[in-house]
């Protein structure tokens, strides 16, 4: 709980530096608002992510079902996989899509590594990757495309500033490099690789130059 609220508070912060504080928080607010309300969903009804519970390792949970933890790291790597989608500039749609992409890449590492070290949650039925079900990416492809388009929404004009920011690329780093080690470490091989890989491809993107959208252009033209 210690590491995540940590992560929050510095993705929070690094949000708030570039939108301002008013718009830093609402776009927090949004995602972890959303984030709780699909977690709650997912863990009274088994629906978009499959029959799955949390233990008590997360610490304090909403309604006994949802750590209070678990939607500040939605925020967390969402504030860092939207960064490095901004520099796709494919548009909001096309943002909210590729940031739900990164998210996704991470849960591929992340997901069997967490459930099945420690285990921080369980799932009910088994699965094929790790005794996870494969509908569970699904529910995180439209978890991710909701709280995508709520931080836009929230975040207004300024958000592009996001894509000149290397403290998101720290934190999607970061957030990769932990639960790899621990596959490794675990002899989870298949989730070290499949996982390490599409999350590597999603962070090289940031190493590439991005095209400056029609209005970051407009405003470098000005004296």
């Amino acid at each position: 709980p210690l590491y995540i609220v940590t992560g929050f508070l510095a993705a929070l912060a690094g949000t708030m530096a570039v939108l301002g504080v008013r718009r830093g928080a609402a776009s927090a607010v949004a995602v972890v608002l959303v984030s709780l309300g699909m977690e709650l969903l997912g863990t009274s009804t088994g629906v978009p992510f499959g029959p799955y519970g949390y233990g008590s390792h997360l610490g304090i949970k909403v309604l006994d079902l949802v750590p209070v933890v678990i939607p500040l790291s939605w925020f967390l790597m969402l504030y860092a996989s939207i960064s490095i989608a901004l520099r796709f500039d494919r548009g909001p749609i096309g943002t909210s899509v590729i940031a739900a992409l990164g998210l996704l890449a991470w849960d591929v590492l992340m997901d069997p590594t967490m459930s099945a070290v420690f285990p921080f949650w369980s799932w009910h039925q088994g699965g094929v990757y790790y005794g996870m079900p494969l509908v569970n990416w699904f529910g995180w492809l439209v978890t991710g495309l909701l709280i995508s388009a709520a931080m836009i929404r929230a975040a207004g004009p300024d958000l592009p500033g996001l894509r000149q920011e290397r403290l998101p690329l720290v934190i999607y780093a970061l957030n990769g490099l932990f639960p790899l080690a621990l596959a490794l470490q675990h002899g989870l091989v298949g989730a070290a690789l499949l996982g390490g890989a599409a999350m590597a491809l999603f962070l090289g993107r940031a190493a590439l130059p991005g095209r400056l959208g029609r209005r970051e252009a407009l405003a470098l033209q000005r004296p």
